[in-house]
């Protein structure tokens, strides 16, 4: 049976792309690459309803887009969304994109109006989606693989289900804010946050997932730490729901192993322990736009936003061993901010999902267990973090 579900989708005049940074370095399926496009096809279809085809060169989409807009055309031609064709001319490739949205959602007519005069800040989209059945058999991968961490994670994955309530999340509009919490100047879609989890909780049901180990940061990827964190709630294990177990502001306390001097690491461990994030809080940074800077921070890319530069004149000033520490790293051609996902992986990876006798699944910062398990997921975490830190991180679960 199919289910209408009432979303909003922001659909942006196409000169506020070239205001607007989409292009983040996230993994493929990602809205902040895919409802960009998806908003440029829908609107010359609006505007333009004679035309069978858009056409314009790889550089302009680059242009308008960010330089990883093919992401997001490979997304929605994965998803059915849009056909695609490349056509050779003599001033570079072009892309000639077929609309082929009608069938999966009705714009509004009412709409229409204030759509051609651009005078609209969004489309209220209806999705008629029907869930698909369960596949039956094991689950195998989307690309071979021979790599232990895979097949282990491939192997955490029998009997892992998703409950069909799992729609229920995309009917309250009130759960989307109006921008990204990471990204404050990009606009976030329901629609496409709904393609992108709809994408993976297909996989799961049919038994055919992506998993990934390979990257150089030593994080293991899978079907549920790629799904935004409303919906893991849904997953199953043999019937059975997951409990969660965060590690809770786990960069700034891996920051601590850098500290050579034992006083001043504790001094450091009991400003985190009393809300490091929250130092830097003001009315115009919450805590998530605080968290964005940090991590900013520790790429040590060159940047003129203030709460950036306040963190490290921070750090300069009360923790110099940071600073030091991220110049010798980067002598060796080597970021901060890997060095610390590296250490991240170490443990709950390498020392945890890979050594432990019980059923789980890593999530980057944490473990995703059974409830019967979770004394032991904590004691083993407990003990890795020691051997690798040297200390404890405070841990949540839910």
């Amino acid at each position: 049976m199919k289910q209408n579900i009432n979303i909003k989708h922001k659909l942006h005049h196409l000169n506020l792309f070239y205001k607007i940074p989409f292009c983040v370095e996230t993994s493929l399926l990602n809205q902040n690459e895919s409802l960009p496009l998806l908003s440029y096809v829908t609107l010359n279809q609006i505007l333009y309803p004679q035309k069978r085809y858009f056409t314009l060169p790889s550089r302009k989409l680059k242009s308008i887009f960010g330089r990883n807009y093919i992401r997001g055309v490979n997304e929605l031609k994965y998803l059915k969304y849009i056909e695609r064709k490349v056509i050779c001319s003599l001033s570079g490739w072009y892309f000639s994109i077929k609309e082929n949205l009608a069938t999966s959602y009705k714009l509004e007519s009412n709409l229409l109006k204030s759509v051609k005069s651009h005078k609209f800040k969004f489309i209220a989209v209806s999705i008629k989606y029907k869930l698909p059945l369960p596949k039956n058999g094991r689950y195998c991968l989307e690309i071979p693989s021979k790599n232990p961490k895979v097949l282990k994670l491939l192997k955490s994955y029998s009997g892992i289900t998703v409950d069909s309530s799992w729609l229920e999340y995309f009917k309250t509009s009130e759960l989307y804010p109006d921008t990204h919490p990471k990204y404050p100047n990009e606009p976030i879609a329901q629609h496409g946050v709904f393609i992108h989890t709809k994408c993976i909780v297909e996989s799961v049901l049919n038994k055919r997932i992506g998993i990934s180990s390979e990257s150089k940061s030593g994080r293991a990827f899978h079907p549920l730490i790629r799904i935004t964190r409303g919906v893991r709630k849904y997953f199953r294990k043999n019937g059975q729901p997951l409990v969660n177990i965060d590690a809770k502001s786990f960069h700034p306390y891996l920051i601590a192993s850098c500290i050579e001097d034992i006083n001043d690491r504790h001094r450091y461990l009991d400003i985190v322990r009393g809300g490091f994030y929250e130092i830097f809080v003001d009315e115009s940074h919450s805590r998530e736009m605080i968290k964005v800077a940090l991590q900013k921070y520790l790429s040590g890319r060159p940047t003129k936003d203030s709460k950036v530069l306040e963190i490290g004149r921070w750090y300069e000033e009360n923790f110099p061993d940071v600073p030091l520490k991220m110049m010798e790293l980067k002598s060796k051609r080597k970021k901060f901010q890997m060095y610390l996902q590296q250490l991240e992986a170490s443990i709950f990876v390498d020392d945890v999902f890979i050594k432990s006798d019980f059923w789980n699944l890593p999530a980057h910062d944490g473990l995703c267990v059974l409830e019967k398990d979770k004394t032991a997921a904590i004691e083993l975490i407990n003990k890795a973090c020691e051997n690798r830190l040297g200390y404890r991180i405070p841990l949540e679960s839910h």
